[in-house]
C-alpha cells in the first residue's frame, strides 16, 4: 500500500537535476512517476515475445581451493578490476583472479572476528566485526589498502551486513540489535544520521530507488520504508531472512526475499505475489535475466524461472560445505562464482538453448 501522506518537497527539473528552475513534486508523486516507467518497461518485455527457456545447463569453469588461515571464511567480493577479497574471521586476503595471487594481507586489524564487507571500487572496502566498530580502508601512495577511518561503537550488537553507497558514500549497517543506520560523511568523519529500529535482530537490507523504497528483513520480519522521509510504507511479519544475501530484485516490479520459503513482493501495491516451500534455509540469491538461483545449508544450488517461479533444475554437492554466496561476474555470459565456508569459490557458466 503506498503511502499517501505528502511530506518532503523534492525539486527536480525536467532532465531529474537540481537547480533553481525547477517543479515540484511530492514523494508520492515522484514514486507515482517511477511507477508508471516501471509498467512502461513491463509493456515492453512482453511485447518482445521472448521466447521460453527449454534448457538450462551449468558448468564449472573453475574451481578455486584457498589457503584459510582460519576457521572459515565469511565473505568472497570482488572489485571492479577483477581482483576479489577474502573475509574471514581475523584476515582481509586480497587476490588477483588473473594471477591466483595473493596480493596483500591485513591481519588483526579489528580487536575481534570480522562479520562484513562492502567494496566501493577500486579504491575503497569496508569492513565490520564482533567489535562493533566499521572500518574503511583506501589505497595508499604504495598501492596497498590501509585503515583510514574506524568508527567506533557502531551498534550493541553483532553487525550483519553493511553497505557503501556509490554515489553519497553514506554508509548503511544493519544489526542483532534491532536496528538499521545509515552514517553520512561530514567534517572527515562518519556520523549516524539516522536509525530505524525493528523488533528484533535486522539480517539484511536492500535500497530500491526505482520506487524510493529501503527494505530491511530479520527475524520480526520484512519492512518497506520510505527511502526519502524513512516513514514505515508496510511491514509482513510472515517475510522474515535469516542471512545478509536474501533480498534481491528481480526485476523493475518484482523483490524476492528468501529463507526456508522464497517470497515474491509485487513492488508496485506491495502485496506478496507467491511464496516458494524451501527444504532448507536459503543463505543466499542471485537473480539474472531469465530465472534466479538460490544456495544454503544443502550444499546445492537450485534454479528457478522467473516468469513462472517453477525449479527447473538442482545441481547437487557443488560445495563441500555452506554455500554462502552466489554472484554475478559477467551477466552477458552467465558468469557465475559461489563460495562457501569450507574455502572455495566456483566459478560458472550458464548456457540456455
Amino acid at each position: 500500500m503506498l503511502n499517501k501522506k505528502k511530506t518532503t518537497i523534492i525539486k527536480i527539473d525536467d532532465n531529474n537535476n537540481l537547480n533553481n528552475n525547477c517543479k515540484i513534486l511530492t514523494n508520492e508523486n515522484l514514486r507515482l512517476q517511477k511507477i508508471i516507467n516501471s509498467l512502461r518497461e513491463t509493456i515492453k518485455k512482453l511485447e518482445s515475445n521472448k521466447e521460453p527457456i527449454k534448457q538450462i545447463k551449468i558448468n564449472i569453469l573453475e574451481k578455486l581451493i584457498l589457503p584459510i588461515k582460519s576457521e572459515e571464511i565469511f565473505k568472497v567480493e570482488f572489485f571492479p578490476n577483477g581482483n576479489f577479497i577474502l573475509l574471514s574471521s581475523n584476515l582481509i586476503q586480497i587476490y588477483s583472479l588473473k594471477d591466483k595471487t595473493l596480493i596483500q594481507e591485513i591481519m588483526n586489524q579489528h580487536k575481534k572476528k570480522m562479520t562484513a564487507l562492502s567494496i566501493k571500487d577500486n579504491n575503497l572496502f569496508i569492513t565490520a566485526s564482533l567489535d562493533f566498530s566499521i572500518k574503511c580502508w583506501s589505497k595508499n601512495q604504495n598501492n596497498k589498502f590501509i585503515c583510514t577511518e574506524t568508527i567506533s561503537n557502531s551498534h550493541l550488537s553483532l553487525i550483519i551486513k553493511i553497505y557503501i553507497e556509490p554515489l553519497s558514500n553514506n554508509i548503511f549497517s544493519c544489526s542483532f540489535d534491532h536496528t538499521l543506520k545509515i552514517w553520512n560523511k561530514a567534517k572527515n568523519k562518519y556520523q549516524n544520521i539516522t536509525t530505524l529500529p525493528q523488533e528484533s535482530g535486522i539480517c539484511d537490507f536492500l535500497i530500491i530507488n526505482e520506487y524510493n523504497y529501503l527494505v530491511s528483513s530479520g527475524n520480526a520480519g520484512t519492512i518497506f520504508y520510505d527511502y526519502i522521509t524513512y516513514n514505515i510504507i508496510s511491514s509482513f511479519k510472515e517475510i522474515k531472512c535469516y542471512n545478509s544475501e536474501c533480498i534481491k530484485l528481480l526485476d523493475y516490479n518484482r523483490v524476492i526475499i528468501g529463507d526456508t520459503n522464497l517470497s515474491i513482493i509485487n513492488l508496485i501495491d506491495l502485496k506478496i505475489l507467491i511464496q516458494i516451500y524451501n527444504d532448507f534455509n536459503c543463505w543466499c540469491i542471485c537473480v539474472l535475466d531469465d530465472f534466479f538461483l538460490t544456495g544454503g545449508k544443502c550444499h546445492n544450488i537450485r534454479i528457478y524461472r522467473k516468469d513462472k517461479y517453477e525449479l527447473i533444475q538442482t545441481f547437487e554437492e557443488v560445495h563441500n560445505s555452506d554455500i554462502i554466496g552466489i554472484y554475478k561476474i559477467n551477466v552477458e555470459k552467465y558468469q557465475l562464482y559461489s563460495f562457501s565456508t569450507e574455502g572455495t569459490i566456483n566459478f560458472y557458466q550458464i548456457e540456455t538453448n
